[in-house]
C-alpha cells in the first residue's frame, strides 16, 4: 500500500465558510430572471453576524459588496444560472495558514425562490506575547517561530509564514492560525550582537528557547490554538556564557573536501562558520550559546557526481561549557539496492511510461537533522529487465521510513515492500552499519482502486481533510484534501477495507498519539474497495470537538 509522497509538503486546508442555499436547483430557465441574491456572513463559532465583510461574486459577472451592520449583503439583476461567491475579512481565516492565500469559493444555481446564502467565516487563531531579559527589559528583534506537525508522517517543522520578530517593546503577534497545536520557539536574529560586554573574554548572550521554559524542542509544551481565542506566550530569557566546540575529524583522503555543519535541537542550521584545517583534521566553532546540537561532517570529492564516494560522521552534543575533545570519525555511506517487480515500461496503450518513486525519511530523535533520500525510475529510460535492480547511493546509516509509489497511480499499487524479514509498509528500515545490505523488494500489482466523494455539513458541501485508515492498522493513515466544493479523490489504493472520516483540519492531529487516532478511527465509515473499483462516497464532516 503506497503512502503519500513527501513532495506534498506542508499539506493543510482551511475552511472558510459553509453555504446555505441548496445546489440542487440545476435546471433553471434563464427567462425567469433577472434575480436578486440575498445572503449574510456569520461567525462560525459564535453564530453572530459579521459586518463589513467583503463578499465577492465572480460569476456570472464580477461584483463585490460589503455586508451591513447585520452581516447582510445583496446582489441584484443577476441572470439565472451558476453563481460563485467568496467572503473574507481581516481577523478571519481565508486561504491556508501554511502558505497559500487563495480564497475558496462556493458555487450554486440561482433562480426565483433561491433561499438566502449564508457564508460562515472562521475566526483566526492568534498567539501573542512578550520577550524580556532577566531584568524585565524588553528584547527587540528576536525571531519567534511556530513549529507544528504536518500530516505527512514528517517531523515537527517550521514555515516562514509562521515567523515574526519582536518590536521595540519585545512584543510579538502571529495571526491567521488554523486550530491546532503549535510549539513556540524564540532566538536572537544576530548572536554576535547580543553579547553583554564587547571586550569580555567570554561573550554572553541568549540561547534558543521553547515555550514555556525549555532549552530543547523535545521538552517544549505545545500551545493549543482555538478559533477566535488568542493564546499568550511570554518569555523571560537569561544571558548565559557562550562556548566553543572543538576537536578533530578523521577518515578522509587528500582528494576529499570536508564540510562541517551545526544544527540546533529543532534542526535549524546554526549560522556560524566552523574553522577546519584539512592538514591536521582540527576544527573549532565560533562562540555559540549553550544547548543541544548535532555536529555533522561530510567528505566528498569536489566536483564528482559519484555519491558512493561520500563519507560522513554525525554526533549529538549536549553543551553546557567548552568541549575540546570531540572526534568525528568519517564512515562510508550505504548503497541500498532495490528490485521492482511487476512494473511494465508502458501503460496498456503503449503511450505512457511508468515512473516509480522511492523515498527514505529519517525517524528518531535526531531525524530533524538528517536528510531525506529519494530516487525515481522511468520505465522508458531504465533497464529493460522485467524486474530491474536499482541502487540508492550515499545513504547514512540510521532508521528510516520507506515510501514507494507509481505515477500515474490509477492502475498499479504497491502490494508489498520488504527488506529481508522486515515489512517496510509498517516497520522502519534500520541501517546500523556501512556494510553491504540486502535489496529491498518492491512488488507492484495491477488493480488499484479509486476512492472519491463529497464532504457535507448540514447538507451543504464543505472543504475538509479526509483521513483514510488503511487495512493494515500498523500503517499510519493517509490524508486527502477535499476542495471548497467538498469533492476529493484518492487514487492508487490497494483493494481492501478502509475506515474513512472527514475532519475540519489536521493541524492538531498528532500522528504519534495512538489513542487519539484510535478514537478517530472508531468514528469513521467502513468502505471496502475491490480490485480496480472506483467508489464514490458521501461523508458528513466531523467537527474538531466531537
Amino acid at each position: 500500500m503506497p503512502r503519500r509522497f513527501i513532495s506534498a509538503l506542508f499539506f493543510a486546508t482551511q475552511f472558510l465558510f459553509y453555504p446555505h442555499p441548496s445546489p440542487a436547483q440545476s435546471s433553471i430557465s434563464s427567462s425567469s430572471c433577472p434575480c436578486t441574491l440575498l445572503g449574510s456572513v456569520v461567525d462560525v463559532v459564535s453564530g453572530q453576524p459579521v459586518p463589513h465583510a467583503l463578499v465577492k461574486l465572480s460569476s456570472p459577472l464580477p461584483r463585490a459588496a460589503l455586508t451591513d451592520s447585520e452581516g447582510k449583503f445583496q446582489f441584484e439583476g443577476l441572470p439565472a444560472g451558476r453563481v460563485t461567491l467568496a467572503a473574507e475579512k481581516p481577523g478571519f481565516l481565508y486561504g491556508d495558514s501554511f502558505g497559500s492565500s487563495t480564497t475558496p469559493t462556493f458555487a450554486f444555481e440561482l433562480g426565483p425562490g433561491t433561499p438566502p446564502a449564508t457564508l460562515k467565516l472562521t475566526p483566526e487563531g492568534v498567539i501573542f506575547g512578550q520577550i524580556t531579559d532577566e531584568n524585565g527589559e524588553p528584547l527587540e528583534n528576536f525571531l519567534v517561530s511556530l513549529i507544528y506537525r504536518n500530516p505527512l508522517h514528517l517531523p515537527l517543522s517550521a514555515a516562514s509564514r509562521l515567523q515574526v520578530t519582536t518590536d521595540d517593546e519585545g512584543k510579538f503577534r502571529i495571526s491567521g492560525l488554523l486550530p491546532g497545536f503549535y510549539t513556540v520557539a524564540v532566538h536572537p536574529m544576530e548572536t554576535s550582537a547580543l553579547t553583554s560586554a564587547k571586550n569580555a573574554a567570554v561573550p554572553r548572550g541568549f540561547a534558543p528557547f521553547f515555550y514555556p521554559a525549555a532549552s530543547d524542542l523535545d521538552s517544549a509544551i505545545p500551545i493549543k490554538v482555538l478559533p477566535g481565542k488568542p493564546s499568550q506566550a511570554n518569555f523571560s530569557l537569561k544571558r548565559e556564557p557562550f562556548l566553543r566546540l572543538s576537536g578533530t575529524v578523521s577518515g578522509y583522503t587528500a582528494e576529499q573536501e570536508v564540510v562541517l555543519s551545526l544544527q540546533d535541537s529543532s534542526g535549524e542550521q546554526v549560522r556560524q562558520d566552523i574553522e577546519f584545517d584539512a592538514s591536521t583534521g582540527a576544527f573549532h566553532t565560533m562562540w555559540i550559546p549553550p544547548g543541544n546540537y548535532t555536529l555533522s561532517s561530510l567528505a566528498h570529492i569536489k566536483g564528482s557526481p559519484d555519491s558512493s564516494a561520500l563519507s560522513f560522521a554525525r554526533q549529538s552534543i549536549h553543551a553546557n561549557s567548552n568541549l575540546s575533545a570531540i572526534h568525528l570519525g568519517l564512515q562510508p555511506t550505504v548503497k541500498i539496492p532495490y528490485v521492482i517487480h511487476g512494473l511494465p515500461s508502458t501503460d496498456p496503450d503503449g503511450q505512457q511510461s511508468r515512473r516509480f518513486s522511492f523515498w527514505l525519511s529519517p525517524k528518531g530523535l535526531d531525524s530533524r537533522c538528517r536528510p531525506i533520500y529519494s530516487t525515481w525510475f522511468n520505465g522508458h529510460s531504465g533497464p529493460s529487465s522485467e524486474s530491474p535492480i536499482l541502487v540508492l547511493d550515499g545513504v547514512e546509516p540510521g532508521t528510516y521510513e520507506v515510501e514507494a509509489g507509481v505515477d500515474p497511480e490509477r492502475i498499479y499499487y504497491v502490494e508489498s515492500l520488504s527488506w529481508g524479514s522486515t515489512n517496510l509498509l509498517h516497520d522502519p528500515l534500520v541501517l546500523d552499519s556501512a556494510g553491504a545490505v540486502p535489496p529491498i523488494e518492491v512488488f507492484l500489482r495491477e488493480g488499484a482502486a479509486i476512492l472519491s466523494g463529497t464532504v457535507f455539513s448540514n447538507d451543504q458541501p464543505v472543504p475538509a481533510v479526509v483521513v483514510l485508515f488503511l487495512p493494515d492498522e500498523k500503517i499510519k493513515p493517509d490524508f486527502v484534501s477535499a476542495d471548497s466544493d467538498g469533492t476529493f479523490m484518492r487514487i492508487g489504493l490497494a483493494p481492501g477495507t478502509y475506515h474513512v472520516i472527514a475532519i475540519e483540519n489536521s493541524a492538531g492531529l498528532d500522528l504519534e498519539h495512538h489513542d487519539a487516532l484510535r478514537i478517530l478511527s472508531s468514528k469513521a465509515h467502513e468502505i471496502t474497495l475491490a480490485p480496480g473499483q472506483t467508489t464514490s462516497v458521501r461523508l458528513e464532516l466531523t467537527k474538531g470537538e466531537e
